[in-house]
């Protein structure tokens, strides 16, 4: 279940499960911001002689691209208010709490191939976690579905990762 309470400060606390779909698929266009730019900065500090590394990264930037088109298309068919109850230190808050590896700093120095891919796994974990969770707290049926179906690419995206590492 998706468990976040959001806070700006005593007594300003926001539940995502209280929130509005718009509202949700405002968090996840977040969320993918933050993955295109995670895999960019893995992609751009991994070690430059490694062009199947780069490549394979790049193509995780791509799919998570095709993850935002996907969520504002699913979002132009969405009813509703458009009461919006977040701002940025509330979507920056939810982005800290189911995404954790984001404030993990890569060092100095170029990454090998193991910590490059490791630090792609750790996204791509967070990220499907993140979307099962939403696919469990959707009251709609559609959303439920959309989620669900995210959540799988994700998953599909960490075994071929796994693979990769082995």
């Amino acid at each position: 279940m998706v468990q976040p309470g959001l806070s700006r400060g005593p007594g300003a606390s926001v539940e995502i499960k209280d929130l509005s779909l718009k509202e949700w698929l405002a968090v996840c266009e977040r969320a993918e911001g933050a993955c295109v730019r995670r895999f960019r900065e893995i992609a751009g500090q991994s070690d430059p002689g490694d062009t199947s590394l780069r490549r394979f990264l790049q193509n995780l930037v791509s799919e998570e691209e095709g993850h935002v088109e996907a969520i504002r298309r699913f979002g132009e068919g969405v009813r509703g208010p458009d009461v919006w109850r977040l701002d940025d230190i509330l979507l920056d808050h939810v982005l800290k709490r189911h995404f954790p590896s984001f404030g993990q700093g890569f060092g100095e120095g170029n990454l090998s191939r193991d910590v490059a891919l490791y630090l792609a796994e750790c996204v791509e974990r967070e990220s499907s976690r993140f979307y099962r969770d939403l696919s469990e707290g959707a009251s709609d049926p559609a959303a439920r579905d959309f989620f669900r179906k995210v959540a799988e690419g994700e998953e599909s995206h960490l075994k071929c990762i796994q693979t990769t590492l082995l």
